[in-house]
């Protein structure tokens, strides 16, 4: 399983560290299986990361948002519809 190497948190400026905390996102997602019939990005804003695009039902969408928080804590949100 992929572990962050970030622990989530930067001071302003910092960006590299939030982008490369995106990257790690994605990569547990699609490490676990997740990315067939999935439209999904990472998107990070003010050091909060949203997860937005479609799963095709709530528990995927759930899992997802699970395997997200593993690696960057609560600072993950979701903004996935259903369908």
């Amino acid at each position: 399983m992929f572990m962050p190497q970030f622990d989530g948190y930067a001071s302003i400026g910092e960006r590299a560290p939030l982008a490369s905390l995106a990257d790690e996102i994605w990569s547990a997602i699609a490490y676990c299986g997740f990315t067939e019939d999935l439209e999904l990005s990472v998107v990070e804003s003010a050091g909060v990361f949203f997860l937005e695009g479609k799963a095709p039902n709530q528990a995927v969408a759930d899992r997802i948002l699970q395997v997200a928080r593993r690696c960057a804590g609560p600072i993950v949100l979701s903004r996935i519809s259903i369908g």
